[in-house]
């Protein structure tokens, strides 16, 4: 009788351990002083969009520290302010994350020409952090990262993206605009000696070269012949202050890329669904040579300008 009367007893503690009808509260903190606690931690940020990764300029929603970064999308992480809900990669820079030679996530190989360098972006009311490519003032000068080794992109690179399909997002910003001596590129190169497309391989970007170009364009670097491909790949404006870009290049089982960029003043997240510079803007990948990897790129022409490029995310979707 004990026994069964003990038994009794430890079910209805058990019960009432697990049972809780009064509401509870998590800690309210902005996007902006989200900081980079431990895994884990579980906030209401109050001004977060549900995206992953964390946004802010949002109504606001739950955000988790997962992997090193802010997750406040719904669910177990599948959620995004993008167009598709998982990727093979997802990069979002980190800060915690940069060390040595490779930043970030997945440990982007970076270089440097000159006076170029990198540093790490802080969390800010739009964006989780981020890396900064910088070109000195002082001499003529460039910076890049490169991706390789990760999610099927070998030390060769993605050699099979002709027969897949695919899609690949860069979100960056260029806070100097359409400034003197500016060079950006931002794509997909096919040459592990020469990730900037000098090495007399395959590169397809996007472009601005200040004093050549008047718009954003899209160039293709074929075996070191560089041609603006038509139809609709000259851009209709400029590099602009205080615009978030998306670089979206889409792959459907052939060698022909759809390009797409997409500017907002507000967000990544009114971006996603902004107006494209391009029209209707395809190319066809050259054959390849040793396999693709994304690349960014941001240098001078002269030691007249320092030229910054905010590098905050990419992604790529993908069954290789």
């Amino acid at each position: 009788m004990k026994k069964l009367t003990l038994a009794l007893l430890i079910a209805a503690i058990a019960s009432a351990q697990t049972v809780d009808t009064n509401p509870r509260s998590l800690a309210a903190v902005t996007f902006a002083n989200l900081g980079t606690p431990a895994n884990g931690t579980i906030v209401y940020c109050s001004d977060c969009t549900s995206a992953n990764p964390a946004a802010g300029s949002g109504s606001g929603a739950v955000a988790r520290r997962e992997n090193g970064a802010w997750n406040s999308g719904g669910g177990g992480g599948s959620t995004s302010i993008f167009s598709y809900s998982t990727y093979t990669v997802s990069e979002s820079f980190p800060a915690v994350n940069s060390t040595g030679t490779n930043i970030g996530t997945h440990g982007w190989i970076n270089g440097q020409a000159g006076s170029g360098s990198f540093n790490n972006l802080s969390t800010d009311a739009k964006w989780n952090g981020g890396v900064k490519l910088l070109s000195s003032t002082t001499s003529t000068s460039s910076t890049f990262i490169y991706l390789r080794g990760v999610s099927q992109n070998t030390a060769a690179g993605w050699t099979n993206l002709t027969s897949n399909t695919w899609r690949a997002e860069f979100l960056f910003r260029a806070p100097d605009a359409a400034a003197t001596s500016s060079d950006v590129r931002i794509g997909i190169f096919d040459d592990p000696a020469a990730p900037t497309g000098t090495g007399g391989r395959n590169f397809l970007y996007l472009s601005y070269l200040q004093g050549t170009d008047t718009n954003w364009a899209l160039r293709l670097d074929t075996g070191g012949t560089v041609t603006t491909p038509g139809g609709g790949c000259v851009g209709s404006a400029a590099p602009a202050a205080n615009t978030y870009y998306i670089l979206k290049m889409t792959g459907a089982g052939t060698a022909t890329i759809t390009v797409q960029l997409l500017p907002s003043t507000t967000d990544y997240n009114a971006a996603s669904s902004g107006t494209d510079i391009f029209t209707a803007c395809t190319v066809t990948l050259p054959a390849l040579t040793s396999g693709y990897s994304p690349v960014l790129f941001v240098g001078n022409q002269a030691s007249t300008a320092s030229i910054n490029l905010m590098v905050h995310g990419f992604f790529f979707s993908a069954t290789l």
